[in-house]
């Protein structure tokens, strides 16, 4: 099979590592193919230096330019408020403008570094089709800077060489919530900057080196993974995903292949997938099914290792044994001669000068000194010769005693990771075995390398072969592998909406229950998700691998469309990896006050606007800066010859300005915006309805006694307390509409800028939410403001006149202390009530003025899709739908989001 040539680039630290870590696997399971190319740029010599697997001449350092060319070429740099270029002489120190001078003062050079690694690829003549990738972390300085200037380049030059259009993938890491405040602002930046790109179009084209470059969409996509997701640290995961995808995305054929009937995955497969979505942002998941082979194998070695090792060491220790005895029986000898030569010298010495008198027993004592001391010193090195030999035989004793403490505790540690392995990863799953399985496998150790996940699997039994097929073939289609990203998305749910706004949207068929019990929205599904299974060939059976069953979850509850292939793997002897590409994310609010769909630009895009107020923009940024008229031609935008302060500030508020979102799906915000307006003026319209009430069960007594007098004191101050809670939340209510006026001028500044490609049904269904919205505006709350303002005022002025009226007659036939003391309360509670009457009147004052400008604002946004409807078919009036029915209470005012 003949597979893509490959580059894989290495932006920056983190871009580097990963490429480097890639590579080193390649080679440690000698799959590394010929026309693979990996290659890594940085501004940090220490960061290249670390590469071990990417050799010298693969490596690109961007120089550091002297002060005075950044002055000559780039005097923004120095005179902005802001230090950007630093005093620092490794790396762009997160500063994402000074990255942009480095590649500027770099650029030939490495541009010249990238045609070798294209001519090293082409002179292989292993395929015709390439696949470039580059990697980087978007929170960065230096690989951010440049990552879409590379692409960019790359995407134009391999045609104008003939070479053809390469498939160019890009992947940007999001940084953690607890990074430093440059590093988050700096990803929302470069998404900014590649957003624009992915966005342009038609084709714009300036030209740089002598190089024709188009600046539109030059990614065919770009994948986001994230390092924080579920509120965890998720590094072991991404760099298990990049690795290994890296590796299989290595695999692509440059053409279909065949397999039983099933055809694989080619490169012309993933450009077909890509295209319709390269102007969205894309991710991918992954979910891997391990039998562990490696660990069966670590165990049978250690198993073997442990009586090799055990015999070892009961050699040593007879060894031991041997030269201590031997050690014992010198030393008891030299005692023995230590002894006879001091009674020896113990005797001469008693005899003294007399034993010269006996001249022949003399030079026979003296003949057994020296022969002792000849014996002693012969005994000497021996002695020390086995304390030596004792020695080295302990501390062997000692190692090997440890070494099979540390193997037995492996093997054991190993056992159980085998028979019980953990059930808290949310990316991969191990078949969990038996204990005699595990010894039932042994007889095959040596055949390992010849079977596969399949075989290995059948050979345990029936039951083991099902479960294979379950885990490999029919869980493919179950949710918890199919969306599993590697990223903080999430679709629209239950916990973003009330449920009021929810049985709104319902009603108008924009959402229905899915089977999972979340919010289904079509407009909020994924582009396209593609599964790749990644496996080798006989791993996979086509009768069981349900193509149907996946595309029918998928289309049900994720995404418009799904497709299945096989991604032939052959380092995938025992591992099943199903990667989901996942194409056409709408990172975006689904409303301008819900969460973003894409959680980290929650507090990414927090983090940037409050680096911008900080007039710091300029830090964050590095696209067209130091290219103002590169700038120009391609946004449309003005710009000034020779003015480089005020070119970058022109630039820096282009990118400001910019918002990710795609101007051909805000019209789908439209709904959950309207749901959650009807929702909060159900609620004032229910306040209304209530306050407007308020007397309505108030009863005067028609009789005068203590009874009714305290009575009637008590609804008083009843009415009192209502009257401030109606205060209060026509306060909120009041709060709540510059909040929706807000929200509602932003979706209509979006929309100005959108395009039109909604259906005819979908503007119908908006078109009668919205007058449904405005009717309820002017008829009910508008005129039912004026209704409540007018009864309260001549209600209250009735009712207040009838109990100081009661007052007054229980005062004259109730003479106790007690009863005058409760008219007086009575007549203190008959004030507050004509004091909050009035400040409700006020605060109803206060109302209309927000409601009037809410109700111009829709009806402004009626008519814009009004206006749509006529410029895509014949407007034709739709039955109007019933009109929403009021809760017994008023309800939540709240806005969630903000």
């Amino acid at each position: 099979m003949s597979v893509a040539n490959t580059l894989v680039i290495g932006l920056g630290g983190q871009g580097g590592r990963f490429v480097n870590e890639t590579r080193r696997v390649l080679k440690e399971e000698n799959i590394l193919q010929e026309n693979q190319e990996f290659i890594s740029v940085d501004s940090h010599r220490g960061d290249l230096s670390q590469l071990d697997q990417i050799e010298a001449q693969h490596q690109f350092i961007l120089q550091r330019p002297p002060i005075e060319i950044i002055e000559r070429n780039w005097p923004w740099a120095l005179n902005s408020k802001v230090d950007i270029v630093g005093e620092s002489t490794e790396g762009a120190s997160n500063k994402r403008a000074f990255g942009r001078i480095l590649y500027l003062f770099n650029q030939e050079q490495l541009e010249g570094f990238l045609k070798e690694a294209i001519h090293r690829l082409k002179e292989k003549k292993r395929s015709d089709k390439y696949v470039i990738i580059i990697m980087c972390a978007l929170g960065g300085g230096t690989g951010s800077s440049m990552f879409h200037e590379v692409a960019v380049f790359l995407k134009n030059w391999l045609p104008s060489i003939g070479l053809g259009s390469p498939t160019m993938i890009g992947i940007g890491t999001l940084p953690k919530q607890s990074e430093d405040a440059i590093t988050i602002a700096n990803a929302y930046a470069g998404l900014k900057e590649i957003h624009f790109l992915q966005n342009l179009s038609p084709p714009v084209r300036v030209t740089t080196s002598g190089l024709m470059k188009d600046y539109a969409a030059p990614f065919n996509g770009f994948f986001l993974l994230g390092r924080e997701i579920k509120d965890k640290i998720r590094d072991a995961e991404l760099s298990n995903l990049i690795c290994r995808a890296l590796i299989d995305f290595g695999y692509f054929p440059d053409m279909k292949v065949s397999f039983k009937g099933k055809i694989g995955f080619d490169v012309g497969d993933l450009n077909t997938r890509l295209h319709p979505h390269r102007r969205f942002f894309s991710t991918m998941g992954y979910f891997e099914v391990i039998f562990p082979v490696n660990k069966l194998t670590f165990i049978y070695e250690c198993e073997d290792k442990i009586p090799e090792r055990q015999q070892r060491l009961e050699e040593i220790k007879q060894e031991l044994l041997e030269q201590e005895r031997k050690l014992e029986e010198y030393e008891s000898r030299r005692k023995s001669l230590k002894a006879e030569q001091e009674r020896i010298e113990a005797e001469i010495a008693a005899h003294g000068t007399g034993i010269l008198d006996t001249d022949e027993v003399f030079q026979e004592m003296i003949s057994m000194l020296r022969s002792i001391e000849d014996d002693l010193e012969m005994l000497k090195p021996l002695i020390d010769d086995l304390k030596h030999t004792i020695k080295t035989l302990e501390e062997k004793r000692n190692e090997l005693t440890i070494e099979l403490r540390k193997l037995r505790a492996m093997r054991d540690a190993t056992e159980r990771d085998i028979l019980n392995p953990s059930r808290e990863h949310e990316y991969w799953t191990q078949v969990d075995l038996k204990s005699d399985e595990v010894e039932f496998l042994k007889k095959f150790r040596y055949d390992f390398d010849h079977m596969n996940f399949k075989d290995i699997m059948a050979e345990l039994g029936p039951e083991r072969s099902e479960q294979y097929y379950y885990l490999t073939h029919e869980k493919i289609s179950t949710l918890d592998v199919v969306f599993n990203p590697l990223l903080d998305y999430h679709f629209l749910s239950k916990n973003d909406l009330s449920q009021r706004e929810y049985e709104i949207l319902n009603q108008y068929e924009f959402v229905k229950p899915s089977f999972e019990g979340n919010i289904i929205k079509d407009d909020e599904k994924l582009g396209t998700i593609v599964s790749l299974v990644g496996t080798r060939k006989d791993n996979i059976e086509e009768g069981k691998l349900d193509e149907k069953a996946f595309t029918t979850t998928v289309e049900r509850e994720l995404a418009k469309s799904a497709v299945l292939f096989p991604l032939y793997a052959d380092v995938k002897r025992y591992v099943f990896s199903f990667y989901m590409m996942m194409l056409g994310l709408q990172p975006w609010r689904p409303a301008p006050n819900l969460p973003h769909r894409l959680r980290p630009l929650d507090w990414i895009s927090s983090q940037y606007n409050r680096e911008v107020q900080d007039r710091r923009g300029i830090v964050h940024h590095s696209l067209f800066l130091g290219a103002p008229k590169h700038w120009s031609v391609v946004t449309g935008e003005r710009y000034v010859p020779g003015a480089h302060s005020e070119n970058v500030e022109s630039i820096i508020r282009f990118w400001t300005e910019h918002q990710i979102i795609d101007k051909k799906v805000v019209w789908h915000n439209i709904p959950t915006t309207i749901a959650q307006i009807i929702r909060i003026l159900e609620v004032i319209r229910n306040i209304f309805v209530h306050a407007k009430a308020i007397f309505r069960n108030l009863n005067i007594p028609s009789s005068t006694t203590t009874g009714s007098l305290n009575q009637l004191f008590n609804d008083t101050r009843k009415i009192n307390t209502d009257l401030q809670k109606y205060i209060r939340q026509f306060a909120d209510a009041n709060i709540s509409l510059r909040k929706l006026i807000d929200m509602t001028a932003e979706l209509k500044r979006q929309i100005k800028e959108a395009e039109e490609i909604v259906t005819p049904e979908y503007l119908e269904k908006m078109a009668i939410m919205l007058r449904n919205c405005c009717a309820m505006l002017e008829n009910e709350l508008l005129d039912g403001l004026d209704d409540l303002s007018k009864a309260l005022e001549l209600d209250s002025v009735e009712r207040v006149v009838e109990i100081l009226e009661f007052r007054d007659r229980s005062r004259d036939t109730l003479e106790t202390r007690g009863a005058k003391q409760t008219a007086d309360k009575l007549t203190e509670s008959s004030d507050k009530v004509k004091k909050s009457i009035l400040n409700m009147k006020s605060a109803l004052n206060n109302l209309s003025t927000p409601l009037a400008e809410l109700n111009e604002e829709m009806i402004e946004l009626r008519d814009m899709v009004e206006s749509a409807q006529e410029g895509i078919y014949s407007f034709k009036k739709a039955e109007e739908s019933d009109e929403f029915m009021g809760e017994d209470e008023p309800g939540d005012l709240s806005i969630r989001g903000m």
